[in-house]
């Protein structure tokens, strides 16, 4: 394995193979089986290298916490509940989530290839990381892919006009073939995830203007007055009941339509989620899809742009460029969350990441 480079700042970076072998062992650690914590580690360094860390290595100590506290049994497995031809409802059974995910996705894709599309829904998964990871498996297969997630046992978010917490952070995944890689759009409909504002606290930063509330509804930049009974902001700025608009419209898809409890309404953390998978040469032959998406892309990049604006670029594109600079250069750990998953690997006698 590669040892750490790029010391700079509290900055330490570690190339992705050794971060995935120590995610993998900490959450085998958890009593998880190989497969499954190979899942889960595959998917929280594909978080650090396409740049979103608030889905990374550095959710492995609230994962234990959780595991802890039984929102996540390591040894559960998914199940179909319920299916047809081209729908299914799959319980995780509190297993983790991205194990839960991509049994899905692959159930998705499956039953898209033979009918067309499909609509799986999810229930009783724990946290699925970043959602827009399936959609991206799905258009690889050159699928459409849509994915609403919600979360019961969370809330951060006020409704437009409420001063208390109802709703999670509800983000939404949709990913769309092309002849290159997928254009790919994967938004909370909070103003920012909260695993950002988490992050912002580990690493002892203020937060931009325009994120939080504290718990007298005053704007705040200190990630402790979320955590003190304070709020997210809906995503919209001025036009907010946008965004809350948005996540209603997850939590009746995602959880309602499922069979879980939207937000606070239910004790446990889960995600609920529904994805949907839709082969696009039921409409159109893709060869003449992909020859006006190639027309569309160049009249959008086409713009003049705005000042000190050098280039436009598509959803999707600053995470593989985020990806390939880390994959080259290492992805980048502070020095707050090396200290928390060093006090994790004592808790599990795992070998920490200095030892690799």
């Amino acid at each position: 394995m590669s040892p750490p480079s790029g010391v700079a700042h509290g900055v330490v970076r570690y190339d992705a193979a050794t971060l995935r072998a120590f995610a993998a062992d900490v959450i085998g650690a958890l009593g998880s089986y190989p497969e499954h914590a190979e899942i889960v580690a595959r998917h929280l360094v594909l978080a650090n290298l396409v740049g979103h860390d608030s889905h990374g290595v550095f959710r492995l100590p609230q994962y234990a916490d959780f595991r802890d506290r039984g929102h996540v049994d390591p040894a559960a497995r998914p199940t179909v509940e319920r299916e047809t031809a081209a729908t299914a409802v799959v319980d995780g059974h509190d297993a983790w989530g991205h194990a839960v995910a991509e049994f899905a996705t692959e159930l998705a894709a499956a039953k898209a290839g033979r009918a067309g599309m499909a609509a799986v829904g999810v229930r009783n998964a724990f946290h699925v990381g970043r959602a827009g990871a399936y959609a991206v498996m799905l258009a690889e297969r050159g699928l459409i892919a849509q994915l609403f997630c919600s979360a019961e046992g969370s809330s951060f978010i006020a409704p437009w006009g409420g001063a208390e917490r109802r709703l999670a952070t509800n983000p939404i995944a949709i990913a769309v073939p092309t002849g290159g890689e997928p254009i790919l759009v994967d938004m909370t409909t909070s103003v920012v995830a909260e695993g950002k504002v988490k992050l912002a606290r580990t690493a002892g930063r203020e937060l931009p203007p325009g994120w939080i509330l504290d718990k007298d509804g005053e704007p705040s930049t200190d990630p402790e007055a979320l955590y003190a009974g304070g709020t997210l902001l809906p995503l919209g700025g001025s036009v907010a009941h946008k965004g809350y608009g948005l996540s209603v419209i997850v939590d009746l898809l995602g959880s309602v339509l499922t069979g879980g409890a939207p937000g606070a309404m239910g004790p446990v953390l889960h995600n609920h989620f529904l994805l949907q998978a839709l082969d696009p040469a039921a409409f159109i032959d893709r060869g003449a899809m992909q020859a006006m998406q190639e027309r569309y892309f160049a009249y959008l990049r086409s713009s003049r742009t705005r000042a000190g604006v050098t280039e436009i670029l598509l959803p999707g594109e600053p995470e593989r460029r985020s990806t390939a600079e880390r994959q080259a250069n290492g992805i980048p750990l502070d020095a707050g969350v090396i200290r928390s998953l060093d006090e994790l690997c004592a808790r599990l006698s795992v070998p920490p990441l200095a030892d690799r």
